[in-house]
Order: C-alpha cells, then structure tokens, then sequence
C-alpha cells in the first residue's frame, strides 16, 4: 500500500471543496494508495477534474475529517472499483507490462493487446491469460437463490 502525502496549497484548496468532491477525491487518493503509479484512467485523472495540486503531509489527516458514514461509502465504492476491472487494468494492478505477460503465456506482444480489446473470446483463452498473471478463473452463475461455480470449464 502506497503512503499518499499533500502540501499545504492541497490543504487549501481542499478545504474550498463541497463534500460530495471531497468523496470523489479521497475515492481516487484510496484507489491511488492501493495501486500506486499503475492506476489508470479515469481515477488518475480526477486532480485535473478539480485543479493540479501536489501532495507532502500524510492524506490520512484530511480523510479523518470525512464523517464515518461518508467513509464507509467511499470504502465500499473502492472495494467494487478493485473488484472489477477490465483485463489491461488488472494487467496494470498486477505490476505486468504487456511483453512480461506475453513472455509467460509464450505468445507476442500484440496478441496481449488484441486480448485485452476483445469483449468476446474463449474460456481458454481468458484463463491461460488469468493464469500467466498468477490467478485461477473460475465461471459462477449467479441467482436470487444462491452462487453456482461452473464446473464445465475445469478441465480447460
């Protein structure tokens, strides 16, 4: 987990936000502190949104002032932005360059690119890549009743 730090012209211009920017911010600083420099688009880009400031005192003074209730939803709203991401993101997240994952699934670069492009491929073809970046995939149905895991596709 990455330590995130603000100047005092942060402090500031901090303090001129309504709390609804507040959220917005801290959300991106909480997605920053867990992804680091690998965080992309759009959260990389909120500091544009409300104006270049730099960060050099610990962020976690100005996230003790959001009421709990506030954090909690911020934290929630980071916990589904972690749990869901497209294959280039979590690439990202996972610290590998797209050459590094082409190297352990023995294809070319290009090919990962085309990959993470697809929003259509075979089961196969998603898992080797999930595997190449240390992970399982698993297929789970999901019903008001209850989960399913999908065991058809074990074997793959």
């Amino acid at each position: 987990m990455w330590e995130i730090e603000y100047t005092d012209e942060f402090g500031e211009w901090w303090d001129t936000l309504n709390l609804d920017e507040r959220d917005a911010v801290t959300f991106s600083v909480d997605l920053l502190e867990r992804n680091g420099p690998l965080l992309k688009f759009p959260h990389s880009t909120t500091s544009r949104r409300y104006g270049r400031k730099v960060l050099a005192r610990k962020f976690a003074e100005l996230r003790a002032q959001i009421s709990p209730e506030r954090r909690a939803r911020i934290d929630e709203e980071v916990e589904r932005a972690m749990a869901e991401m497209p294959l280039n993101e979590l690439r990202n997240a996972r610290g590998l360059s797209q050459q590094m994952l082409a190297e352990a699934m023995r294809i070319q670069q290009p090919a990962i690119a085309k990959i993470e492009k697809r929003t259509d491929m075979y089961i196969s073809t998603l898992r080797s890549h999930i595997r190449a970046m240390g992970g399982e995939l698993e297929i789970i149905a999901r019903f008001p009743e209850g989960d399913v895991k999908i065991s058809n596709f074990s074997q793959i």
